[in-house]
């Protein structure tokens, strides 16, 4: 029987196939358990610990006591920026009143709610100054409009807050809102309506309103400055309707005259207008001298 042994170069040249043989660990590591050392604690170690923490707060209440207590903390100086003549005098006579102590003490947040009150102050931006100074700025609310009721004029912003009575030839820049009720009902949403009103309008066409009239609640009346004619407006289209108007305005003069009011609510191409009555004088009756006969 024969047997055939493999060569030993074959061998060697598959190893070469195969590759170089390579020693690998286990994926999975034995954790290194570490001796810990466990510390006694003892009651001693509990009193030191609670003495440090009474000292450290002791030292802190002392320390806070005093500079509520020193008296480079108090406030000495306000320097309050406000633009409106009146608002600041008002102010200062208030801030001058209170006593605003010391400066580390002192509720800023209390302090802004306080002043925000005043008609005038739309915004405060208070900031301590240390040692003893407190800065205001204040940010005031700019006029947008008179209302006209039977108590006079009066002075408002944007979001309806009185700020003060008015003459009328010296605002006359601002729009005039009219209630022949005064704004006792519904005034919020009568405003509403009027800035709504206005902003619709372009620059030019805003620049011609001279009132709104706003007595009866959901319809805006217009008139134009030069023009006593009343542009009854609705509660929408606003510009689209007075565009309307402006286009016959010309014509409507010469043919009509003067009109009384206009109605520009009910159709899209129609307006309803009612003229200025004409009043006729009748003449005196003639007084004539009566004669001697008719006397006797």
């Amino acid at each position: 029987m024969n047997a055939t042994a493999p060569h030993p170069i074959t061998r060697w040249e598959d190893a070469l196939r195969v590759g170089p043989s390579h020693f690998q660990r286990g994926e999975v590591r034995g954790r290194v358990k570490r001796a810990q050392r466990r510390i006694l604690l003892r009651p001693k170690h509990v009193a030191l610990s609670v003495l440090a923490v009474s000292a450290v707060l002791f030292g802190l209440s002392r320390a806070y006591l005093f500079l509520i207590g020193w008296s480079v903390f108090t406030t000495q100086t306000v320097l309050l920026d406000c633009r409106i003549e009146s608002a600041r005098t008002e102010l200062e006579a208030a801030l001058a009143d209170c006593r605003l102590g010391n400066l580390l003490l002192l509720d800023i947040a209390r302090l802004k709610e306080a002043l925000e009150r005043h008609r005038w102050v739309r915004e405060a931006v208070i900031r301590k100054d240390f040692p003893s100074t407190l800065r205001i700025e204040i940010r005031e609310r700019r006029p947008a409009a008179l209302l006209g009721s039977a108590g006079g004029l009066r002075l408002i912003d944007r979001d309806g807050v009185i700020l003060e009575d008015a003459a009328a030839p010296d605002r006359t820049d601002l729009p005039f809102f009219r209630d022949d009720g005064g704004f006792q009902t519904n005034a919020a949403e009568k405003l509403e309506l009027a800035w709504s009103c206005l902003d619709s309008l372009g620059p030019d066409e805003r620049e011609r309103v001279e009132s709104l009239d706003l007595s009866e609640f959901g319809k805006v009346v217009l008139t134009l400055k030069g023009n006593p004619t009343r542009l009854i407006l609705g509660a929408d289209r606003f510009r689209e309707k007075l565009a309307r108007y402006l286009e016959a305005e010309a014509w409507l003069k010469i043919e009509l005259g003067e009109l009384e009011y206009v109605d520009l609510r009910l159709f899209e191409d129609l307006m309803t207008v009612k003229q200025v009555p004409v009043i006729q004088e009748t003449p005196a009756a003639a007084i004539l001298p009566t004669s001697s006969k008719e006397a006797d």
